[in-house]
């Protein structure tokens, strides 16, 4: 249920398009927060008023996380641990857009807050019964929640934690060359940028990272030169918490670009779907 203390017959014009909109985001959900399990995670006693939480559906597959604030703050993340199946992936829309397909939901949900008052934030998880990503220790999602607060100091030496210097091969190469072909940008990027190998990656596959001098920029590159059934990989990139990231995916079979990472922090990694084509890449395009 939903109400509203308001003088009915006396507000504006704007305040009632609010409302109205308001109820008809709050039917997309009633289901899943009147017959749901809640959970909370943080309480308005213990936080200054600001309240979050999630809601599980009754058959687990649909997941509501909210965020309130009633005083707008300094802007600063807060990571909120959302308990399910390790291994799982989920698919999600944030206040009504869908930033996120292949999300590992146990690495949890980062937050910013905001100088608005009365802010809140939205997600919407939907379990995606067609993948599974290879479980993370439950040490290493720990101490994800060890670090939810910005970092003071962004210590660029983070980057190197999962990288190394080895060059690409000649095949990943060639495939890199003949996927940019024609796009200007990501030509610049892979010409400019210094790049370093990603070491979490199985057997004769390769993945790579190029990071502008800045760190504003990343660009990172998948390749394995034979086909397999597919399944799920995850590339570690340790970056200082205080860096988010938006992010793109171009897609093998229509070199079309894709929106997959809104509001990204790198915890998690990326994860990669690898392909039954031979010589298979997918490149991410992600900026602060």
């Amino acid at each position: 249920m939903i109400n509203y203390e308001i003088d009915g017959v006396n507000i504006s014009d704007e305040v009632k398009e609010r409302i109205k909109s308001q109820i008809g985001d709050y039917s997309k959900y009633q289901d899943l927060i009147e017959n749901g399990e809640l959970y909370r995670l943080m309480t308005p006693a213990e936080n200054d008023g600001k309240s979050a939480g999630y809601y599980v559906s009754e058959d687990g597959k649909r997941v509501l996380v909210y965020y309130y604030q009633p005083k707008g703050e300094e802007p600063r993340e807060y990571r909120l641990k959302v308990k399910v199946e390790n291994g799982t992936v989920w698919n999600a829309t944030f206040n009504n857009y869908s930033p996120y397909h292949a999300f590992d939901l146990n690495t949890g949900i980062v937050v910013r807050s905001s100088a608005e008052d009365h802010y809140a934030q939205v997600y919407l998880f939907e379990l995606n019964d067609t993948l599974k990503v290879k479980p993370i220790s439950e040490a290493s999602v720990d101490s994800m929640y060890d670090r939810i607060t910005p970092c003071e100091a962004e210590d660029m030496s983070m980057f190197n934690k999962w990288l190394s210097d080895e060059r690409m091969s000649d095949a990943a190469a060639a495939a890199l060359a003949e996927k940019i072909r024609g796009h200007e940008r990501f030509e610049r990027i892979t010409r400019e940028f210094e790049y370093k190998k990603i070491t979490t990656i199985e057997g004769d596959k390769e993945a790579y990272l190029f990071i502008s001098d800045n760190h504003y920029e990343m660009f990172a590159f998948y390749y394995q030169p034979k086909g397999e059934t597919p399944q799920e990989y995850r590339l570690r990139i340790d970056v200082p918490s205080s860096m988010m990231w938006t992010g793109t995916i171009t897609r093998q079979s229509t070199y079309e670009t894709e929106n997959i990472y809104h509001g990204h922090e790198f915890y998690s990694g990326i994860i990669v779907r690898s392909s039954e084509e031979d010589g298979f890449c997918d490149i991410f395009h992600f900026i602060r």
